[in-house]
């Protein structure tokens, strides 16, 4: 299983490729939460307040999480990482699996 995250400085837009992971059966829980950033962007400093969108899924379902994500977020450089994880809890697991288009 992984977690792919990305940030925006709108909750809206994450919350809409949140829900559209979901419905698509991409996801089955996505978190967002509230960070503050700090950055160099065409080598002035920032320090902003965005929001992280970090998605729950599968290797096999990557690509589609991507292009989802691609086709909605309003950044044009925008953030995309990927990490493993491991679902410790068997029932939540089996859930999260059962909600999968898999």
């Amino acid at each position: 299983m992984i977690c792919i995250s990305t940030s925006s400085d709108s909750r809206d837009v994450l919350k809409k490729i949140s829900k559209l992971l979901i419905k698509n059966k991409l996801s089955a829980c996505n978190k967002i939460m509230k960070v503050n950033s700090e950055f160099l962007w065409k080598d002035k400093f920032h320090s902003t307040v965005e929001y992280k969108l970090e998605v729950k899924t599968i290797d096999k379902l990557e690509p589609l999480v991507i292009k989802c994500i691609k086709d909605n977020h309003n950044f044009d450089v925008y953030e995309l990482i990927k990490y493993d994880i491991e679902i410790l809890n068997p029932n939540y697991k089996q859930w999260f699996l059962d909600q999968l288009c898999i």
